[in-house]
């Protein structure tokens, strides 16, 4: 995997500098479905029984309502951006920090992230700029909020595939308030929505990335540098099915957390020699001692 390695916008050798920029945007779906609605759906049963296709008690599970599913499961989602940052120096030494706010909702229901993110760099030259030393590091605090079966639908179905699914006819929520479904069936089709608003599924993150490195002119042609990096992240899935979704009211309720980490510790010295002889012959030797564990 080799040298791990932070690239962000450095300080630069003067007066201290403090910078704010951020943005709001807003998305939303470029298309749609070509669906029937309500009541093309109701003209479409009363044919096919009128033609034998189907019994005469199918129009019996009809409803009144006139639901457009893709609808009622997507929004505008909206994104902000926020960014604080910290910069300057002198000539021997560089510095940069930023705090950095993310949220962004996605377009569909229940899904989205934020993110709280905290990066510092610094460079510095020292004895007539033989000795250069850099440090980076970055903190990130990352809340997922994932769709309900969005890549694990099994015979249940995820919201997409519900959503082009479920009766038109039926309505989002009963007179009561509570969401309609057909049945807790394992293979039964269920409301969209409700799977996108009882379900839950999310993953709090951490991560934490960071390096040093120093290098030093021994001689005019030979180099030590050292490198000292480090990856390290871990992550909790959190899943939820309430007895209140038929999803759910299969088990009587399920609740699953599962943890997962991850760390890369790599160290790496490299001496290297590279005399010239002339102006277009080059020559170089290089020796090292690489360590890594992941």
């Amino acid at each position: 995997n080799g040298v791990v390695l932070i690239e962000t916008k450095r300080g630069a050798a003067g007066q201290s500098l403090f910078e704010y920029d951020g943005y709001v945007a807003a998305g939303s779906a470029a298309n749609s479905y070509d669906m029937l609605t309500g009541s093309e759906y109701k003209d479409f049963v009363q044919k096919q029984i009128a033609a034998g296709k189907l019994p005469a008690s199918r129009a019996n599970s009809l409803g009144g309502a006139n639901t457009d599913w893709e609808k009622e499961i997507e929004r505008i989602g909206w994104t902000q951006n926020h960014n604080l940052s910290l910069s300057g120096g002198n000539p021997s030494t560089r510095y940069r920090a930023t705090l950095n706010y993310f949220e962004q909702q996605g377009i569909v229901i229940s899904n989205g992230l934020r993110r709280y993110q905290g990066r510092v760099n610094a460079a510095n030259s020292a004895f007539q700029d033989k000795l250069q030393s850099s440090f980076n590091l970055t903190v990130s605090r990352v809340f997922n909020d994932y769709l309900p079966f969005d890549n694990t639908a099994g015979f249940s179905g995820g919201v997409f595939t519900n959503m082009v699914s479920f009766d038109p006819t039926q309505p989002v929520r009963n007179a009561d308030g509570t969401f309609y479904e057909v049945g807790a069936g394992a293979q039964s089709l269920r409301n969209p929505v409700a799977m996108a608003r009882q379900l839950i599924d999310q993953a709090p993150e951490t991560r934490t990335l960071g390096n040093f490195t120093a290098s030093y002119g021994i001689l005019p042609n030979l180099t030590f540098k050292t490198t000292l990096g480090a990856d390290i992240a871990s992550s909790v899935r959190q899943t939820y099915y309430p007895r209140t979704s038929p999803v759910g009211a299969e088990t009587s309720g399920r609740a699953r957390q599962a943890e997962r980490s991850l760390s890369n510790l790599n160290f790496q010295s490299l001496l290297t020699w590279a005399p010239k002889f002339g102006d277009d012959q080059e020559f170089e030797m290089l020796g090292g001692y690489e360590f890594t564990r992941f």
